[in-house]
């Protein structure tokens, strides 16, 4: 079962110029909360960035339900804070280690766009250029991420999210500098497309440590920004940001109306509406009529039962008032709450909801 109960990871900021000055020391700069996550809230941000990645492609439906399986023998269930388990990380040929390591930093990041930032509505770059028509050389070093503003305005932060293990070879320096460089390229592409301007690149990595050693995992960070003064509307990115929740529900007429900048339709006798901390929200079994009809026939049959298991009582949620506003703009733009975790559910910044039914008996 994907571990219960809250991890922490420490979060550290560094000065820009002290990342980009050759010789320089990395200097530790503002004073951070530690992020607080738990296996239900861990595996939907890596499946949101998984799936953000190419919206249209169906299959891509295959590697959440293996990340989210993988989760609860990636991470160690005995340590407080979010460590690795050494015994299985050790058994992975370095290909896939690296691979898993990179979607659970991805999912890192992610969470820290949609939680702690002021650019709380996440897209996948390479995709957004594709939709936008903005040509991305092959073999091209880009930003993982784009992410928006609550006003939906052209102001845009390009992220990108690296990950390593504690003992790795490779500095944090070095991994934040790359990754500048990638967000300085990304900026260059997106100049040649008008109107999004580049106000905020945010560089992450993510360092891991297992149960054995005697550092904890940290989130390593650094944001350069700039002001912008001039900026527009543009709805893009928050509407790409909510397609991959709609992704995970399986609803794909609505992910594709989603990419064309469309009203969705929203069928609410497939939903059941509740009510959380004064927040309505229209929930739906993980395990719902449209993920039945598209992949559980298809699923290998070694996973299926234990994929049965770990979805069976899960359910996942959007409050009413961004269906609303996606459907016909009846709702306020900063549709932002407080997110909250409990016992048996985890409640999103972004109005989102995973609702564990079994989890308060774990």
């Amino acid at each position: 079962m994907i571990f219960s109960g809250n991890k922490t990871i420490e979060v550290k900021e560094y000065q820009n110029n002290s990342v980009t000055t050759k010789y320089a020391h990395l200097l530790s700069i503002n004073n951070h909360n530690d992020i607080n996550v738990n296996g239900w809230k861990l595996s939907i941000a890596i499946a949101r960035a998984l799936c953000s990645n190419q919206l249209n492609r169906r299959e891509f439906y295959f590697d959440i339900i293996q990340s989210i399986l993988n989760l609860s023998f990636l991470i160690h269930g005995q340590s407080n804070d979010l460590r690795l388990n050494s015994t299985r990380i050790h058994r992975l040929r370095d290909f896939s280690r690296t691979n898993k390591i990179g979607e659970l930093g991805q999912g890192i990041t992610w969470l820290y766009l949609e939680e702690e930032s002021d650019y709380p509505f996440v897209a996948d770059f390479n995709y957004f250029c594709e939709i936008n028509g903005i040509h991305v050389p092959p073999n091209s070093s880009t930003p993982d991420f784009v992410s928006q503003d609550t006003n939906h305005s052209t102001k845009i932060c390009l992220a990108e999210s690296k990950g390593k293990e504690l003992n790795s070879k490779t500095t944090i320096k070095k991994s934040l500098k790359k990754g500048l460089k990638q967000c300085d390229y990304g900026e260059i592409l997106i100049k040649k497309k008008q109107p999004f301007k580049v106000a905020k690149k945010l560089v992450f990595c993510s360092e891991f440590s297992n149960e054995n050693d005697p550092s904890n995992s940290n989130l390593h960070f650094t944001d350069p920004n700039k002001e912008i003064i001039e900026f527009s509307e543009n709805e893009l990115i928050y509407k790409l940001h909510y397609a991959s929740w709609f992704y995970l529900i399986g609803d794909f007429s609505n992910v594709e109306r989603l990419i064309k900048g469309r009203a969705i339709n929203f069928d609410e006798k497939r939903f059941e509406k509740i009510e959380l901390n004064k927040t309505s929200f229209w929930t739906i079994p993980f395990l719902n009529r449209f993920i039945l009809e598209n992949y559980i026939s298809q699923l290998p049959i070694e996973i299926y039962p234990r994929f049965i298991i770990n979805g069976i009582n899960l359910k996942l949620g959007i409050s009413v008032r961004v269906v609303d506003y996606l459907r016909s703009k009846k709702a306020r733009k900063n549709e932002l709450i407080e997110s909250i975790s409990e016992s048996n559910y985890e409640i999103f910044r972004d109005g989102t909801l995973i609702y564990n039914l079994k989890r308060n008996k774990e």
